[in-house]
């Protein structure tokens, strides 16, 4: 490699690094936090939805619970999650009869103990906005300036491994 191209390389790995670092470290720190979202949803949560102490109720019930007051339509689904480990909650997903435009269901918590409507499932957003902060920066196209800067840091490490290369392969052997 001759110098010139070496210096020219140089350069446009040092301004390249410095106008892409920010929007990177926003990305990675969110996607490392991201890695805890089950975590970090039912942290938001739990201090809201208190689980009552009484005895499971069965299913029929707590279906019956999930379309008590709500415009449901019974041609389209009715979704239930069972409570696990990491969500102690009932999620049922229920297709409403809607206006055009509209959301055509709504999402809630149950207790599983008392068949109590607790909350919206929208209502906690924590989590997801992490990680679509580390998905496309929650903006509009936002996946598209992530694409660029992932293609923009691809260029940058090339151009980080020529410029080191000599000292890599001396050092190495």
């Amino acid at each position: 490699m001759n110098k010139e191209f070496l210096k020219r390389i140089t350069e446009a790995h040092s301004w390249l690094g410095l106008i892409i670092s920010g929007v990177l470290f926003v990305v990675f720190f969110a996607g490392s936090i991201s890695l805890f979202r089950d975590e970090i949803d039912q942290w938001s949560m739990q201090p809201h939805l208190a689980i009552s102490e009484n005895a499971p109720l069965p299913i029929s019930k707590i279906m019956a619970s999930a379309i008590e007051g709500l415009p449901f339509d019974p041609k389209e689904h009715l979704t239930l999650i069972s409570p696990s480990k990491s969500m102690p909650y009932y999620k049922a997903y229920i297709d409403v009869i809607h206006e055009p435009g509209e959301k055509d269901y709504v999402g809630v918590f149950i207790d599983p103990n008392t068949g109590k409507k607790l909350a919206s499932i929208d209502s906690f957003r924590l989590a997801d906005f992490i990680y679509d902060l580390h998905i496309d920066l929650n903006i509009p196209a936002g996946s598209y300036v992530v694409g660029f800067v992932a293609l923009f840091f691809f260029f940058a490490l090339v151009t980080g491994i020529l410029m080191h290369a000599r000292k890599l392969i001396s050092n190495f052997f």
